[in-house]
């Protein structure tokens, strides 16, 4: 007792001079931060000339350096300006082959999204992707791209630059130290302070505009009308669709040889979804016993007799229609053209979520479809556009045998 109260009594003075170290690091961090935060200049004076930027990059410095939905459509508007694709009357885009040199980064991804829907006259709403994986690839990539054009051009920085890093570590260095010389004997507090002061100030917080960025911006945002690639990127004119994830209830597919957008009927999760029959058995009699369990324990008492009835009938249902699944095995044949993750097992603080059956959707040609339970990992690859065989188990919906027929030309 007294060495402790010796400790605290003697490092009065230490915990002061780490408060102090701490305030002055968060101080200047958020300061820091206030400093970078991206913000809109005022429109520069009427009949100011624009500059050379693309329209991915105007998105990009007039949406606060956030990721902007239109701005891919914005591109492909452009490469249509710009003669690298053909956009008809009734809304249907198709590819010029040839003339794909000089594109940049994310042109080129546009450009690869259209061939890889394929067909010599694609819907625009066709473009918009079929796997949520997919579409977020699409977008990190497409964003990568754009902010790699605009800090080339000299008109984004990061916000945490070289400067602000060894401010951060400094300051971090000072806060650890005192904390190490408040805690008589405890080098190991001064080092974690100084560590997650550290990690904190080198976190990435994205980009902001330089100077230039800010003129670029305010050029671009006393513009009242142009091009409608420059239109969309300025949110004046509302696209007409999407060239990220496409709506999981209406869902374009080419099956047939022409386009049409197929109804998905999705069924509410059940637990017996996606379970084997082992599984599912088992479940049964976990009712089945959990009823005679209560029955034998608390008798006739009305409430417990209510109890043990709804677990036997739970119980029975399970059994019924599980023995009744096996007998009932269908085969689909179809187009995948929808496919995104259903069930996951929680994870913990030390492993994460793991995915265990996926939404899979095939394209029989009905004009409607049904959602499957696809057990993780597959034993086909099952990818966009593949046309594949599986046989399923009607009221638990998991497939149980996947086999290719054919695979989309990549």
């Amino acid at each position: 007792m007294a060495v402790r109260d010796e400790m605290i009594g003697g490092s009065v003075g230490g915990w002061v001079a780490v408060g102090a170290a701490f305030v002055v690091w968060l101080s200047a961090y958020v300061g820091w931060r206030r400093h970078t935060t991206p913000r809109l200049p005022s429109p520069a004076p009427d009949g100011t000339t624009p500059g050379p930027e693309s329209p991915a990059v105007v998105s990009l410095l007039i949406n606060r350096w956030k990721r902007s939905p239109d701005a891919p459509v914005a591109v492909l508007h452009d490469l249509v300006d710009r003669g690298h694709l053909v956009l008809s009357p009734a809304g249907a885009v198709s590819l010029i082959d040839g003339i794909d040199d000089d594109l940049r980064d994310y042109e080129r991804l546009v450009l690869a999204r259209v061939r890889d829907v394929s067909g010599d006259q694609v819907p625009l709403g066709a473009l918009a992707f079929r796997n949520p994986a997919h579409a977020s690839a699409f977008s990190r990539r497409f964003a990568a791209a754009v902010l790699a054009e605009a800090r080339a051009a000299g008109l984004s920085q990061p916000r945490v630059n070289r400067t602000a890093r060894t401010v951060g570590t400094l300051l971090a260095a000072a806060a650890g130290l005192a904390a190490a010389r408040a805690v008589p004997h405890s080098v190991g507090v001064g080092i974690f302070v100084f560590v997650v002061l550290a990690v904190i100030s080198w976190h990435d917080l994205g980009d902001h505009a330089t100077p230039a960025g800010r003129a670029a911006a305010a050029r671009w945002l006393a513009v009242r009308s142009g091009p409608p690639a420059y239109g969309i990127a300025l949110g004046r004119t509302p696209a007409s669709f999407s060239l990220g994830l496409g709506d999981r209830n209406l869902v374009w597919s080419s099956t047939g040889g022409s386009w049409h957008r197929v109804r998905v009927h999705y069924p509410r999760t059940r637990f017996w979804h996606g379970r084997t029959t082992p599984e599912l058995l088992a479940g049964a009699g976990g009712f089945l016993v959990g009823a005679a369990a209560v029955h034998y324990a608390l008798g006739r008492w009305f409430p417990a007799a209510v109890v043990a009835v709804a677990l036997a009938t739970a119980g029975a249902y399970i059994l019924v229609r599980a023995l009744g699944d096996v007998s009932s095995t269908r085969t689909v044949t179809g187009e995948v053209i929808w496919r995104e993750s259903w069930k996951v097992h929680q994870g913990s603080d030390d492993a994460p979520d793991r995915p265990w059956l996926d939404h899979l959707v095939l394209d029989e040609g009905a004009g409607s479809a049904e959602v499957w339970g696809l057990p993780l990992p597959p034993a086909e690859p099952c990818a966009d556009g593949d046309v594949v065989t599986i046989s399923v188990r009607p009221w638990t919906r998991r497939v149980r045998t996947v086999t290719t027929v054919s695979v989309r030309d990549s």
